[in-house]
């Protein structure tokens, strides 16, 4: 039976689709259920989730895990970090190259070595013009791989903050994945946080889906942005409040924010300041639960 003749025939009937099956309605199926579908968010368990049974002052014990292993419900079933790993490789293998490419026509290779590329340059601008001749694939296909994985709840986009300032770039694209263990998964690298070059990047993504977590729980409604001159001047995260839009306060409409593992002040761009009336706050393993636990 069809998806059309079954919501027809069963109207109060409920559809939970997650992970891959977001592709079989891309395929045509979502015209089907226009008007009638309500989109929820099922992300790894967060902070609070995981630390269920802790003490506020015990939460910062979870760190290392969070940011070596992520946070899929299945690894709290697992006591040693091999196990751990293995079902997160597994995962990456049976998910990401068997079920995209078995519901899309795409080359498992290149879109495996996209998605390396970007484990590579979380925290970082994306240049399309880069991935394509890196992967030796048109830029047309670099796009719709990009958005298979954003499809399948992989990866999210972060773009450009800008009030058409001239010196502001404003058509660059950050890339960061929904889970650390996935994303660790990828590279094959599980090594201990102080002995990690990447720490700054996985730092600055952990605290940007553990942030989104927290105010999508507690419906707050936010747009969420970076920023960087072009003298290279730059602010890892920006959140616009939507409910303040209409405001006339930008203090109030924007809040912008650092992300530092091991420095303990912040600087704001003067340019920024200038044009925004927003200093940038710094979040560091020090304040850092008050930042994603807000």
């Amino acid at each position: 039976m069809s998806l059309k003749i079954l919501i027809d025939a069963f109207p109060e009937l409920r559809i939970i689709v997650t992970g891959s099956s977001s592709l079989h309605l891309s395929k045509g199926a979502k015209e089907v259920l226009t008007g009638r579908t309500q989109t929820y968010n099922l992300y790894p368990l967060s902070t609070l989730e995981l630390g269920t049974n802790f003490q506020d002052h015990q939460l910062k014990q979870l760190l290392e895990n969070q940011l070596i292993y992520g946070s899929y419900p299945q690894l709290t079933n697992f006591d040693k970090n091999i196990d751990k790993e293995k079902y997160l490789i597994n995962i990456v293998n049976d998910y990401l190259l068997k079920d995209i490419t078995d519901l899309q026509q795409v080359q498992p290779e290149s879109l495996l070595n996209l998605a390396k590329l970007l484990a590579f340059q979380i925290g970082s601008e994306v240049s399309l013009n880069e991935l394509s001749k890196k992967l030796g694939i048109d830029i047309k296909t670099v796009k719709r791989y990009l958005s298979l994985l954003k499809q399948s709840f992989i990866i999210f986009e972060l773009g450009a903050w800008s009030k058409n300032l001239r010196k502001e770039v404003t058509k660059s694209k950050k890339y960061y994945f929904w889970d650390t263990g996935i994303r660790n998964a990828l590279i094959g690298q599980f090594s201990p946080t102080s002995i990690r070059s990447d720490i700054g990047g996985l730092w600055e993504n952990f605290l940007i889906i553990e942030r989104i977590k927290t105010l999508d729980y507690a419906q707050k409604l936010k747009n969420y942005y970076f920023w960087r001159s072009y003298d290279q001047a730059e602010v890892d995260w920006i959140e616009e409040n939507v409910s303040n839009m209409n405001t006339q306060s930008k203090t109030k409409q924007l809040q912008a924010f650092e992300f530092k593992w091991r420095k303990n002040k912040a600087k704001t761009p003067k340019s920024f300041l200038e044009a925004y009336d927003t200093v940038v706050q710094l979040v560091n393993k020090e304040n850092y639960l008050e930042f994603i636990m807000e």
